[in-house]
């Protein structure tokens, strides 16, 4: 089964990009060393906006899987 999902790790308060799984390059087109450091709206639609609303909820003990839009590289 072919990947249907990426691991980003950012932290607050700029959503920046800390660590990426290897495959972010296969299904958004952006190489990871052009994502670290960068803030997570760089991949734009509407990923940083989801974020933000999530990290206000009180309890985050759980994952929280998103499906947001995204403008995909090259």
């Amino acid at each position: 089964m072919p990947p249907h999902g990426v691991l980003l790790a950012v932290r607050e308060p700029a959503f920046t990009v800390l660590q990426a799984s290897a495959n972010v390059h296969e299904l958004l087109g952006h190489p990871v060393s052009e994502l670290l450091g960068q803030p997570i709206a760089r991949l734009g639609g509407d990923l940083d906006e989801q974020l933000r609303r999530v990290a206000e909820r009180p309890d985050l003990d759980e994952p929280e899987p998103l499906r947001c839009r995204l403008h995909l590289g090259t």
